[in-house]
């Protein structure tokens, strides 16, 4: 926003100053980068993007590179500048927007997996292994703590890695897991003699100790906690792939 603020306020001063048409940082880069901007933002104004793309054409065709503007092409093109950002400030004004949650986790890094992207909180070889409600599931984790919603957040990520225990289940056990209960699956892979008795610890204690509790409806969750909870979550996933993925090159 910034960045596009300063190029519309540099192509309106195009009336004042003889700027250079063609170059780096002159005007038909300018309006090129302001055109990418609607873009981005996805402002389909066909009336301005007509427009833009009149006068980059416009000055393609009549300029060569070191040429300035004319005064009266300048003038002109100050004035569709004017009415460009009078459209676009109402267009993005009427866009309700939200303040991200500052907490202790990396914004970036959940804004990528709001997404559906890995990030840097999942590995690339684990990503693109999890099941498609996994992948949802983490992603609409992550929009929840973006927004400050810590029990939504904390909920669809404890449905997340049920998810991922379920793939675990089906690789050991080569069952399907469609009608079996999350107490019922942890206790037969128990009960499996070559199975990793400490990750089975762990994922038992994520069932009884946050998934459990996580179901109480009088139960809510703040930030810390919702943060802290995803990242074992996310711990636990990378734990349960690294045994998938180990008896697999086995």
């Amino acid at each position: 926003m910034f960045w596009f603020g300063s190029a519309l306020e540099f192509i309106k001063q195009s009336d004042l100053a003889p700027y250079e048409v063609k170059g780096k940082g002159w005007l038909l880069e300018m309006i090129y980068g302001a055109l990418g901007f609607l873009e981005i933002c996805g402002i389909k104004d066909d009336d301005i993007v007509l427009n833009m793309r009149e006068w980059m054409a416009k000055l393609e065709r009549t300029y060569k590179k070191g040429q300035k503007i004319s005064k009266k092409d300048g003038k002109e093109l100050s004035q569709d500048a004017d009415r460009w950002q009078a459209l676009i400030d109402k267009e993005l004004c009427a866009r309700p927007c939200i303040e991200f949650q500052k907490g202790a986790l990396n914004q970036k890094a959940l804004v990528d997996m709001s997404k559906g992207k890995p990030s840097s909180f999942f590995e690339n070889d684990v990503w693109k292994e999890l099941p498609k409600i996994a992948q949802s599931d983490f992603s609409d984790a992550a929009k929840c703590l973006l927004a400050g919603a810590a029990t939504p957040a904390t909920m669809v990520g404890l449905r997340g890695i049920e998810a991922v225990i379920r793939e675990y289940y089906a690789a050991k056990t080569k069952k399907s897991t469609e009608k079996e209960d999350l107490f019922n699956i942890i206790k037969e892979l128990e009960q499996m003699p070559q199975i990793n008795k400490n990750l089975m610890g762990y994922i038992q204690y994520i069932r009884a100790e946050k998934r459990n509790i996580a179901q109480h409806p009088n139960r809510v969750f703040t930030q810390m906690e919702a943060e802290r909870i995803f990242m074992e979550i996310v711990s636990a996933t990378h734990d349960i792939y690294a045994d998938i993925l180990g008896s697999k090159s086995r």
